[in-house]
């Protein structure tokens, strides 16, 4: 059984969640947990999300564990001055997680040989899980059975939840958990903005008239807007 554990989600559309908030829930989450393996799953490219669990991992004493294509993405962004990334390269708290694929494509060969001595396989994770936080794609899930994490331990799912009762990855993902007897937290910011930080942007461009596309509330922005036009379904709309 699975009993839904932290959750770091705004029910308000007003809420605005930052990373700090992530980072601060997962701090508290894992701090306690000393003979647990600690699993997140999280968008990939956001690079945001990747930093506050590498920071998260380090302030608990885990190491940070994650995935051939994450690793490969952070060794790309660190030629960009402009972003401040975990240097894979340098970091003794950042590991690279080797799957122990029968058939390997090339350049993950190559990352592997440039990571040496920094790639930890399921096997060392699973003699010490209470030492790593370990990123898992949905994709990845079957890694489970290798890394044989102890029940009760943490999932953190730091993705949006599913937009409906219906959505087979999730259902997946739950047997999954149910299997291994994993521990469900939220812990997840939104990157879109407050509708406080809408009305200022809104306020600062001084637009003439605003035409909500993306949102649960369109009705809100006509206390954020001087000249709200609502979209309708099928139906031209005039700009201008």
């Amino acid at each position: 059984m699975i009993t839904e554990g932290t959750r770091v989600t705004p029910d308000d559309p007003r809420g605005s969640l930052t990373e700090a908030d992530v980072k601060d829930g997962a701090i508290r989450l894992l701090t306690p947990l000393k003979d647990k393996l600690a699993v997140v799953t999280f968008p990939g490219r956001d690079v945001d999300r990747i930093r506050t669990f590498f920071e998260a991992a380090k302030a608990v004493g885990r190491r940070f564990v994650v995935n051939a294509k994450t690793a490969h993405l952070l060794l790309t962004l660190q030629k960009d001055t402009h972003i401040d990334v975990p240097d894979v390269t340098r970091e003794d708290d950042l590991l690279l997680y080797d799957r122990l694929l029968r058939k390997i494509d090339p350049w993950e060969k190559d990352l592997q040989a440039k990571l040496k001595g920094r790639v930890v396989t399921a096997e060392e994770i699973a003699a010490k899980p209470s030492e790593f936080l370990v990123q898992l794609d949905f994709w990845h899930l079957p890694e489970l059975v290798d890394l044989q994490p102890p029940p009760g331990s943490p999932f953190i799912h730091s993705k949006s939840e599913p937009f409906d009762e219906d959505d087979v990855n999730d259902a997946v993902l739950q047997k999954w958990l149910e299997r291994f007897g994993l521990q469900r937290h939220q812990l997840h910011a939104s990157g879109h903005l407050s509708e406080r930080e809408v009305a200022e942007m809104i306020q600062t461009i001084d637009a003439k008239t605003v035409m909500p596309v993306h949102t649960e509330y369109p009705e809100r922005f006509s206390r954020l807007a001087r000249r709200v036009v609502q979209p309708l379904v099928r139906q031209p709309m005039e700009v201008g």
